[in-house]
């Protein structure tokens, strides 16, 4: 599925979990919101035509990738433990395991990749693990409906899933983007109206 699907249906799945009922949880729903949002990107991370890819890696060859992902993990874990910060052994840990990434095996469309993005989610913010369950699983689920994924690399690289709508068609536009944008419109309708 395309990027922008992708954000939509995390933001309708976001919406139907949680939506303000006042004022002052605006702000917190708001990061919720976002992490959703960043976290149905991630998935992709290790795909240059993707928006993720395109937008974090525009500069670096693919060839030269594993080396970055190994220098910089390692730089990034000696300094969370020298400095006792789990958040940064985390991510560093994250890029010392996308060195093991090749093409849509990678691990980040499976169970491995989710749980690393979780985790993290957890350690910087307690409250943010959902938005980011929310948001990294509704991609895995949008991409087990369009392709055939492999949940459980690096373990197996056996492809679980179904293809009921092609990347890009008119299709994915109609029922899945714009159905989830007006379910979005819809929910927050009926939650905010009286009765």
């Amino acid at each position: 599925m395309l990027g922008r699907t992708h954000m939509t249906v995390a933001v309708a799945a976001y919406c139907t979990y949680n939506l303000p009922r006042q004022w002052d949880e605006l702000p917190l729903w708001a990061m919720g919101l976002g992490t959703a949002i960043f976290s149905s990107l991630l998935p992709d991370i290790t795909e240059p035509r993707s928006r993720m890819g395109g937008m974090l890696m525009p500069f670096i060859p693919s060839w030269l990738r594993p080396i970055v992902f190994l220098v910089l993990g390692g730089m990034l874990v000696y300094y969370g433990w020298v400095n006792r910060e789990p958040l940064f052994m985390a991510i560093g840990v994250v890029l010392l395991f996308l060195v093991l990434v090749k093409n849509r095996e990678s691990p980040t469309h499976g169970f491995v990749g989710i749980g690393v993005v979780v985790a993290c989610a957890w350690l910087y913010q307690p409250n943010l693990w959902m938005p980011a369950l929310i948001g990294y699983g509704s991609h895995l689920a949008l991409d087990f409906i369009s392709e055939k994924i492999a949940l459980f690399s690096p373990l197996s690289s056996r492809r679980f899933g179904v293809t009921l709508f092609q990347t890009g068609s008119t299709a994915e536009r109609l029922l899945v983007q714009w159905g989830a944008t007006v379910y979005t419109a819809w929910i927050i309708i009926q939650s905010y109206l009286p009765g």
